[in-house]
């Protein structure tokens, strides 16, 4: 199985910076049709910019989160606008979603999450595109009967060709019951190509459980937010103390340095040993001059992490054993 990674973005001048940037030269060890963008809409006029993220050969699939409606994020209030001015959501998808692309057909994040609203939008836009993508939220108690009788609904109907995502929406470690829901759903799943989404826990160790969760449901790849925030707040002040986030995959786990300007976090990263100037294309460009802004540094934290998912963690996974890939993810699944 070729197993692939999904980023999930929201469109912002970083974002397109860093996929403008991979080309060829920056895909390491994997083939461009191994990423698999799912781009969320948060203003209408991201349709202007797609094409910028179509660096690699898999089709893009285009998302409409309602689900930041009902939580507050500095997202919230421009979502419910774009829903506001459509009759409905397949409408949403009718007037701007074309057949090259792929819908994503997802609802309400918010529990008790009622799953028949993803079969009813799976009906109406079944007929008008070739293939589609269902987001399955996945909560931490497990699924109760009515919700896995409603999953088993939907899955009885999907094509082959479908995609299916399951998305943790508030990941607190596999000791929880989202790792069974996900199993759940796999379990009712015939052949379509599945990946587990957000299986990562911020807390103090910062783990990626996506990589050995995939592995373990034996589907074909994990995505995420590219470590940003699923529910971001709008921030009007400079905190006291700057962050720089890189992402090490022989733990995988996001490593946090901090310092009275980027200069002295970089500094600590440096004395750390947490930066290796060979690694990549971004760790070059931040060897370079530690000098620069909030902006300089999301994009290498983002590119950083990419370049590692794509010239590393996707090998391991296949080279690997899941006790070999990450032992502490692998416990706490079994």
């Amino acid at each position: 199985m070729v197993l692939h990674y999904v980023p999930i973005v929201r469109h912002g001048f970083n974002e397109i910076q860093v996929f403008e940037d991979f080309d060829d030269s920056l895909l390491g060890n994997v083939s461009p049709n191994q990423v698999m963008p799912v781009i969320e809409i948060i203003d209408e006029d991201d349709f202007n910019h797609l094409d910028s993220y179509r660096e690699f050969e898999r089709d893009l699939m285009i998302d409409l989160p309602r689900y930041l409606v009902p939580r507050n994020n500095k997202h919230q209030d421009d979502v419910d606008t774009i829903v506001s001015n459509y009759s409905s959501v397949a409408d949403f998808y009718r007037q701007n979603v074309d057949n090259d692309d792929v819908p994503v057909v997802s609802g309400d994040a918010e529990p008790p999450i009622d799953y028949s609203q993803l079969t009813s939008l799976y009906n109406q836009l079944e007929n008008d595109y070739d293939r589609l993508a269902i987001r399955i939220f996945v909560g931490l108690r497990q699924f109760d009967h009515q919700q896995e009788q409603q999953i088993r609904d939907l899955v009885s109907q999907l094509r082959d060709d479908d995609l299916v995502l399951i998305d943790l929406v508030d990941t607190a470690g596999f000791d929880s019951d989202a790792y069974r829901n996900a199993e759940t759903i796999v379990g009712l799943l015939d052949s379509q190509e599945t990946y587990i989404l957000n299986a990562f826990k911020y807390d103090e160790s910062n783990h990626n459980y996506g990589p050995v969760a995939a592995k373990e449901l034996d589907i074909s790849g994990f995505g995420d937010f590219v470590i940003n925030q699923r529910f971001p707040q709008e921030m009007n002040f400079r905190p006291p103390t700057q962050y720089i986030r890189m992402f090490n995959t022989d733990t995988m786990e996001l490593e946090n340095f901090g310092g009275d300007g980027y200069d002295n976090a970089y500094n600590q990263m440096r004395n750390s040993n947490g930066l290796d100037p060979d690694h990549c294309e971004y760790c070059r460009q931040a060897d370079s001059d530690p000098n620069w802004g909030p902006n300089f540094w999301k994009r290498v934290r983002m590119g950083h992490y990419i370049s590692e998912v794509l010239d590393e963690t996707l090998d391991r996974m296949e080279s690997q054993t899941s006790p070999n890939l990450d032992s502490h993810g692998y416990d706490e699944i079994n």
